[in-house]
């Protein structure tokens, strides 16, 4: 534990770390041509839904840039993430992760907004994202920006603990052609392929891509864990301009997902399900449409408009669905003092659900809808301190009329110190799971006494040995979870060589989503491989505990010399649940041990020469003791030889100290436990000039 509290003050030291070269004018320069003094006019467009420089941003904010992502030599979206601080990023198998940011860590965390071009990704399933499924080419990235804490009042609920919004590439920075491709011991082999072209007053783009992972280990066994992934897609994007001044921007996308699954149902369920099957399949598709028309003194209006389809086909269930959203949004440059913005969305679902013993919907078939509209005004009150404050109002098929409010202040006296301060309130809509799903199966062994202890409380049946097989019911009387959040912010340009931001945040949470025992009934089952308890009704959705975090995050970039950089992230969360008199709060009691105390990433970045790049990043990532998961720390590695301008070859190693290892375990819904293994492979790039 000593060393575990040591490791983030032993490596401030070495501070390095912020995302740069995401403003426009710098967009095709190289990472080292960047001073650090121009890292507070980053570009960043996720804050207030419009551009503006990081000095000029009141939240806790992280951009990872095209050229970390290309460092990185990260393969998924959720590998990239692990950049940001505060960003809990753990793989549950070869293909599933668990995602979140600022706590209540789990395969289907829902307090997260993740957004790809502006168009959300979330499932209303489970208000959660799959992973698998989102693959935008990471070579035509400009830049993700992260939003740690609360962006409700301009994106709504889900954007609870944070806002992920994925920005590509205009078409006319990625004309030209761009092979890569790599292989290796777990990633099997990977290619993408894009092609850009210019025309009079645009340019088109469209690309192709393939990727198969191999098996992980099973952590009981030894042996493969049967979760191999294979998934492709295709794509494009064209964006053009008339003499008008409007620009237009088209995109679409289509993902094929097709994976064995090492999933956990115990032999009592599995009998009843006899059509459960190892292998998922996932399709989905979408197209988007955006325009912009600029009038006079800066004002303009965005409308925006996407379909997305989906049809997912899991190991005890299938699911499609078909969205339709519209999105306006007006800024209004009411005087140099003032700006306003101001918008509304409305966003219409049809989706179908078949499925089996194991998880059920009541209402297998829905349309439903969310309407939401937005103000933010944007006061200037001295030429060093700024006010804004903002509201979203929200109507939705599972919540009533509700608001998100904030309210920040920005101090900027000049452009290399910020200081800013935050508060907020956020809401996380029902699901569909939350409001009409069963889900049967055994419980888990954290709950398993709990559950035996309420039989013999209700009924007199003694808690003897055995397995409760339990059914969680949705519920029509669960409610919206609700958060405020308070928060601090600075970001100091100490000097032309480091670069500082540092964020402390306190939460607290109401109504948090609980399973609560409801009258179990209880009757014995004997078959040839054990005695289990079958009970029905045993828990139902319900709101019956608070919780508070506090934390603070920080990221660093040192530059010691011109061709080297060295990067630090560290984050840390405390969280307390607190049930209902009365209340076991199962279900939300565990969140308090689901995500780690403390995580840090140290990165270094060396060039040799004009042709060399040498990176390493050690991780570390505290213990989880809810999930019996230890403590680990890594090392990747990257080194990079650009053979000729348009070449270039990379050996990239992955988990290279402490593997095989568990990060993260889903107890309710699996899949079974699983180790990560080492990773090593080679990758080649080729960019026409």
């Amino acid at each position: 534990m000593k060393n575990k509290l040591l490791l983030p003050f032993a490596l401030v030291p070495c501070m390095g770390l912020y995302s740069n070269q995401s403003i426009a004018s710098y967009e095709n320069e190289d990472l080292f041509s960047l001073d650090l003094t121009q890292l507070m006019n980053i570009r960043v467009d996720s804050a207030t839904k419009r551009p503006q420089t990081l000095a000029d941003t009141a939240a806790a904010i992280y951009v990872i840039s095209q050229e970390e992502i290309r460092r990185s030599a990260a393969t998924t979206i959720p590998d990239v993430l692990q950049l940001a601080p505060g960003v809990e990023v753990a793989r549950i198998n070869g293909s599933t992760w668990a995602v979140t940011v600022r706590g209540f860590q789990t395969q289907f965390a829902n307090k997260l907004l993740v957004l790809i071009d502006g168009r959300s990704v979330y499932t209303p399933l489970y208000s959660g994202v799959y992973w698998d499924s989102h693959m935008p080419l990471l070579e035509d990235i400009d830049r993700i920006e992260v939003i740690r804490g609360p962006g409700s009042s301009l994106w709504g609920s889900n954007a609870v603990n944070g806002v992920i919004n994925i920005i590509t590439k205009q078409s006319i920075d990625t004309v030209g052609q761009l092979v890569s491709a790599g292989a290796g011991n777990v990633e099997e082999g990977f290619v993408r392929y894009r092609g850009g072209h210019e025309f009079e007053q645009g340019a088109f783009r469209y690309h192709v891509q393939y990727r198969e992972v191999d098996d992980s280990i099973d952590h009981a066994t030894g042996e493969d864990a049967g979760d191999d992934w294979r998934v492709g897609s295709v794509g494009f994007r064209t964006d053009w301009q008339t003499e008008h001044s409007d620009k237009f921007t088209l995109q679409g996308d289509y993902v094929k997902t097709d994976k064995n699954n090492n999933f956990y149902l115990e032999s009592y369920t599995l009998q009843q399900v006899p059509e459960a099957r190892s292998n998922i399949s996932a399709e989905s598709a979408n197209i988007l449409g955006r325009w912009t028309h600029p009038y006079s003194q800066g004002n303009s209006h965005i409308l925006q408009a996407y379909v997305d389809w989906s049809d997912r086909e899991e190991s005890t269930y299938r699911y499609q669905r078909t969205t339709v959203d519209i999105d306006y949004q007006f800024n209004h440059q009411k005087s140099e003092l003032q700006q306003f913005t101001w918008g509304f969305s409305y966003r219409w679902i049809d989706d179908e659900y078949q499925g089996s013993f194991a998880l059920e919907l009541l209402d297998p078939e829905l349309e439903y809808h969310l309407a939401t509209a937005f103000l933010q005004d944007e006061i200037y009150l001295s030429k060093d301190l700024t006010l804004i404050a903002g509201v979203k109002f929200e109507d939705s098929h599972y919540t009533d009329f509700d608001y998100q409010p904030s309210l920040r202040l920005l101090w900027n006296s000049n452009q290399n110190l910020t200081l800013w301060a935050a508060a907020s309130r956020a809401i996380r809509t029902p699901s569909r799971a939350g409001k009409s799903m069963i889900i049967r199966g055994a419980l888990p062994d954290s709950i398993q006494q709990v559950v035996k202890n309420a039989i013999f409380n209700q009924t007199g049946f003694p808690p003897a040995v055995g397995t409760v097989i339990g059914q969680l019911e949705g519920s029509e009387q669960f409610e919206a979870e609700s958060m405020r959040a308070y928060e601090l912010g600075l970001r100091n340009q100490v000097n032309s060589q480091l670069f500082v931001d540092a964020t402390v945040f306190h939460h607290e949470y109401k109504h948090l989503r609980t399973f609560e025992i409801a009258n179990p009934a209880v009757s014995v089952l004997d078959t040839d491989q054990a005695t289990y308890y079958v009970a029905s009704g045993n828990f139902v959705y319900g709101n019956e505990a608070d919780a508070s975090a506090h934390g603070f995050e920080l990221a660093a970039n040192w530059n010691p010399f011109g061709n080297w950089q060295m990067k630090l992230s560290y984050g840390y969360l405390n969280m307390v649940v607190e049930p209902y008199q009365g209340e076991t709060a199962t279900g939300a009691s565990e969140f308090s041990d689901q995500s780690p105390l403390h995580q840090a990433r140290f990165r270094s970045w060396h060039e040799f020469g004009d042709s060399w790049e040498f990176d390493w990043s050690v991780k570390y990532y505290d213990e989880l003791p809810n999930d019996d998961i230890s403590d680990y720390t890594d090392l990747d590695v990257r080194l990079s030889y650009l053979i000729s301008n348009e070449f270039e070859v990379s050996l990239v190693g992955k988990n290279l100290i402490d593997t095989p290892r568990v990060e993260f375990e889903d107890t309710i819904q699996g899949p079974y436990r699983t180790e990560m293994r080492r990773s090593i492979y080679a990758q080649f790039t080729w960019r026409s000039q």
